[in-house]
């Protein structure tokens, strides 16, 4: 690790790109945004993004793996993604959890404003204030696979508020799925996809729809893909809707629902530079029309 590398100000400029899937008949507008740093107080490090949701009023909050809070404004129009302030996670009593309860990876807003998190290392989904400060946790059940730093790296909440989270890890043929509500948590079954690709990031679209980001990395590049379950109370069946070329985007991990009309739907994709200085931080904004 290299501390504090993206304390400074940081801009991520990408050309604009329209491809079309060739598995449905969608077109995918993808437009990289300009990251800005407007914090009055930067002594949080800017870096390892590794999961976003929207809050209420439209606003981004993104959570990094080091267990820290952003707080920002996206314009598209403007093709910015400027974060506005952060704060550090904290345990109910006010106190610094320390870094081996800190590796925050996927982040829900549920609809009363509490921040469902999951986490690695101590493998949980805990509630927090939108302030930062720790309500309740629910340790990841055992039928859901985990390893050390492999864990619910997915999180997202339905419009019920249930939580659900997808493994990272491939476990007897694909990625299982559990859900989490009112302290119970209930197996759902198996994500089935290529092993290579593996869920990192997910979000509910106010139609209900589940979008699941997933990332490969070998041959020393990633690739990232977007899949949608269309009714995941149904079936765990996914569809392929974009999938990037390897090496032409960094390690994106975070993925937010933005807006849903009948016409179109807009995701916002943020990369974890893992705090590495031959990475970068990256936002990406997905426009899928018919």
């Amino acid at each position: 690790m290299i501390p504090n590398i993206l304390s400074r100000l940081v801009t991520t400029t990408l050309l604009t790109l329209t491809v079309a899937t060739r598995l449905h008949a969608e077109t995918v507008t993808v437009k990289g945004l300009e990251i800005l740093d407007r914090r009055a107080d930067r002594s949080d490090a800017l870096c390892c993004l590794s999961g976003a949701d929207t809050a209420r009023g439209g606003s981004i909050v993104l959570v990094s793996d080091l267990g820290v809070l952003f707080g920002a404004e996206l314009d598209g129009a403007a093709g910015t993604l400027t974060i506005m302030a952060s704060t550090p996670l904290r345990l109910s009593d006010g106190s610094a959890p320390g870094s081996a309860l800190s590796n925050a990876e996927g982040l829900a807003i549920m609809r009363d404003g509490t921040h469902a998190i999951s986490f690695e290392g101590r493998h949980r989904v805990a509630k927090y204030t939108a302030r930062g400060f720790g309500v309740s946790a629910e340790a990841i059940p055992r039928d859901v696979s985990t390893r050390h730093n492999t864990g619910a790296e997915a999180l997202a909440a339905d419009s019920g508020d249930t939580l659900w989270v997808i493994s990272e890890l491939e476990g007897r043929g694909g990625y299982d799925v559990a859900t989490l509500r009112d302290g119970a948590w209930a197996y759902r079954g198996k994500l089935m996809g290529d092993p290579d690709f593996n869920p990192v990031g997910a979000d509910f679209a106010p139609g209900g729809e589940l979008y699941v980001l997933e990332r490969s990395f070998k041959y020393l590049g990633f690739a990232s893909r977007l899949r949608r379950i269309r009714d995941p109370g149904a079936s765990l069946e996914a569809e392929t809707v974009w999938q990037s070329p390897r090496t032409r985007h960094d390690n994106l991990e975070a993925v937010a629902v933005i807006s849903q009309t009948v016409n179109e739907t807009t995701l916002l994709l943020v990369s974890d530079d893992n705090d590495f200085a031959l990475q970068r931080t990256e936002a990406l904004l997905l426009t899928i029309k018919p």
